[in-house]
């Protein structure tokens, strides 16, 4: 096997709008470089290629770009690449939001794509013997379901200071995956997926960071070497993020340092039992249609009036820009897997609940696996079909520019994770 990592400093310009909050935010320092992470993996002619993002996620046509760069310099195929973002809310300017005027800065995101590219050009240029190794341990402390069912049925999105909170609506997946890969014995880089969402930054989101995954990349570096390259690949964390529902515990600005260090002692504590993940190197990428929700004017009527009694205009208001905005009735994603030997990385689409990366896992016929969400292609949120309903007022169900697929949207997506392994497995 052969492997190598390299990492592009993609850190923009102060004063662009930075992507992921429901307000007008403009950068005015840097509190972590951005980067763009890639690793290229190839055995026996077989490769496989990703990088990841310090982005809240990806730009439609940030696929076509980058693997058609990537192919002119390298010969690798786009079926063969991954993309991935880390879903960091205090990442690159590479998204517009134009229903509350936050918007992408042109000039910066060419060099974006390019670079980013680049990684795994730069990356492919260097591949030399390895070894890969799978590691996994639970962590916990700092991850919280962010979805509730209230005493009278209702399905609510956050919970900090609600008295009425009955159980959790959804489920956490503490599971910490590593693939590291070694040269001579030597520590080169690794892929580490974890579910929590990436927007701790609180007061000092005005700050370029790539959240806690830069701290991770900081504290790996200290033992490892600065020239260690950790791509942080998001797990399916749609419902779960740092919010404690107990409001009588402080948040503290800096909480994104302390989950960095965590995760990265994690990752430290996983390969105390490494396991020698040998052989096969493949990719499996398919795409498939996903219907969106197309609601009827009487419908939009009575959802507005229903917003309106409960003074809710950001969601009356992301509603309206959908509908009106909103031009076709599906849309094709990509559902990715790739092969390192027994190890499966899914690549989904979308902020995905955490139930969902469970069961991805669960019917997964690879003994270890890493599923990461908001890869190749952007969409929003693809909630499990049972939070739609007569009790649902989730944020990530209510239709908007971040929500728009139909119920089944899941069941697709699960269906056509099962298909690709299944392919992949026969490799």
């Amino acid at each position: 096997m052969r492997t190598a990592f390299y990492e592009s400093d993609i850190t923009p310009p102060l004063g662009c709008y930075i992507p992921g909050h429901y307000k007008d935010i403009r950068a005015v320092d840097v509190a972590n470089k951005l980067y763009a992470k890639a690793v290229v993996i190839e055995n026996e002619g077989n490769i496989a290629a990703m990088v990841c993002v310090d982005a809240v996620t990806i730009p439609p046509e940030m696929h076509d770009i980058v693997t058609k760069r990537v192919n002119e310099y390298t010969g690798i195929t786009a079926d063969n690449i991954c993309i991935c973002c880390n879903h960091s809310h205090s990442g690159a300017p590479i998204e517009s939001t134009p229903d509350i005027g936050c918007f992408e800065d042109e000039a910066y995101k060419d060099v974006f794509f390019r670079l980013s590219a680049d990684a795994i050009i730069l990356a492919y240029k260097r591949l030399d013997n390895a070894e890969a190794y799978f590691a996994n341990t639970e962590v916990k402390g700092f991850a919280y379901n962010r979805t509730f069912i209230l005493d009278d049925g209702t399905y609510v999105t956050h919970g900090r200071g609600k008295t009425n909170i009955k159980e959790n609506f959804g489920k956490l997946d503490h599971e910490l995956g590593v693939l590291m890969f070694e040269k001579d014995g030597k520590p080169i880089g690794a892929i580490i997926n974890y579910s929590c969402h990436q927007c701790c930054m609180n007061q000092l989101c005005n700050h370029y960071s790539g959240d806690f995954a830069s701290i991770i990349s900081d504290e790996l570096k200290k033992i490892y070497g600065q020239g260690f390259v950790s791509l942080f690949i998001e797990g399916c964390c749609g419902d779960v993020n740092h919010v404690n529902p107990d409001i009588n515990v402080p948040i503290p600005d800096t909480l994104y340092i302390d989950i960095g260090k965590k995760l990265a002692a994690g990752v430290i504590e996983a390969l105390k039992n490494p396991i020698p993940t040998t052989g096969k190197v493949a990719v499996v990428k398919e795409s498939v249609t996903i219907p969106k929700r197309q609601p009827d004017q009487e419908a939009i009527k009575n959802k507005i009036a229903e917003y309106l009694k409960m003074n809710n205009i950001t969601r009356m208001r992301n509603m309206l820009y959908y509908t009106s905005a909103n031009k076709t009735d599906r849309e094709t994603v990509y559902v990715q897997a790739i092969r390192i030997g027994d190890t499966c990385i899914y690549a989904l689409p979308g902020e995905i609940f955490a139930e969902t990366g469970l069961k991805v896992k669960a019917q997964s016929p690879f003994k270890y696996n890493l599923v990461s969400e908001l890869t190749n292609t952007r969409t929003g949120y693809i909630p499990p079909k049972r939070a739609f309903g007569e009790h649902d007022n989730l944020y990530e169900t209510s239709l908007c520019f971040d929500s728009y697929f139909v119920p089944e949207a899941e069941d697709i997506l699960i269906d056509m994770a099962h298909k690709v392994s299944q392919k992949l497995i026969k490799f």
